[in-house]
């Protein structure tokens, strides 16, 4: 009986240590990733602020490829969570709207219509809403520069004012 229960325990501590075995040798897709290279999109090879025909690939993916791309924010800024009101004045708006790629997809041709499936998005800890003065769509409305520094997680972001702590929760659209 003795010998029937310890021979039972070695077999369930054998089949727990086949389940965490280590796989991470096993590949079976094709990822294709563009990292930032440069402090800024103008320094790095795998940005670009403006489409062109002229800008050449900077990767190319089969159909099926996972792409991972590594994004910069809408100024390519180095603000931080104590930014205020008066650093936006550092900021060079000729440059705004830094994009990653172009990524070219083997076997595409103009005009084709491609299926992209977004598997995830993981965001920086910091993002932060700005007004710009002469800037946007209501610079009439709002003159004066203005910053609202964001704390962000997977789950939602936070923001501190003066008078104000909010907290927002984000809908998780990837979610089917």
């Amino acid at each position: 009986m003795i010998k029937k229960i310890f021979l039972t325990f070695i077999f369930t501590i054998s089949l727990c240590v086949l389940a965490v075995a280590d796989t991470t040798d096993q590949k079976w897709m094709t990822k294709v990733e563009l990292t930032k290279t440069g402090t800024h999109c103008v320094d790095d090879k795998n940005c670009f602020n403006r489409y062109h025909p002229n800008i050449p690939p900077a990767a190319k993916a089969n159909p099926g490829d996972m792409i991972i791309l590594h994004t910069r924010d809408a100024l390519d800024t180095g603000f931080r969570l104590d930014s205020t009101a008066d650093d936006l004045a550092t900021v060079d708006l000729g440059l705004v709207h830094p994009m990653t790629g172009p990524v070219y997809i083997n076997g595409a041709k103009r005009g084709d219509a491609l299926e992209v499936e977004l598997i995830d998005i993981a965001p920086d800890e910091y993002g932060y809403t700005v007004i710009a003065p002469g800037f946007g769509f209501l610079r009439d409305v709002f003159p004066d520069p203005y910053i609202i520094n964001w704390r962000l997680t997977r789950v939602g972001a936070q923001f501190q004012m003066v008078c104000l702590e909010s907290q927002f929760l984000m809908k998780r659209f990837l979610d089917q």
